[in-house]
């Protein structure tokens, strides 16, 4: 082989690059304000990629508590309504 590639392989600079830290930004009240990779003002925490995605997906579905990220889905709210409750009952019969 010719000595000019390994040449040009000695040479090459090679940089590595470091991993990306993805910062969530959160308000008091728990609510999450901004997800970013890059400095801002106010309080953060550090979460994994596998967190990143999750969180970008339902992000008003999490909050940050005691500096740690808690997936908080919204309390579903049901609702009954009885026969006698309903104005116009084709059920009951007033007479």
């Amino acid at each position: 082989m010719n000595s000019s590639f390994f040449d040009a392989i000695t040479n090459v600079e090679t940089t590595i690059n470091k991993p990306v830290e993805y910062k969530v930004y959160y308000a008091e009240d728990s609510s999450i304000i901004e997800i970013t990779t890059e400095e801002r003002e106010g309080k953060y925490i550090v979460i994994t990629q596998l967190e990143y995605d999750a969180c970008m997906q339902k992000q008003n579905e999490y909050k940050v508590e005691e500096e740690k990220l808690i997936f908080s889905p919204p309390v579903q709210k049901t609702w009954n309504l009885q026969q006698q409750d309903l104005a116009r009952n084709p059920y009951l019969c007033k007479q």
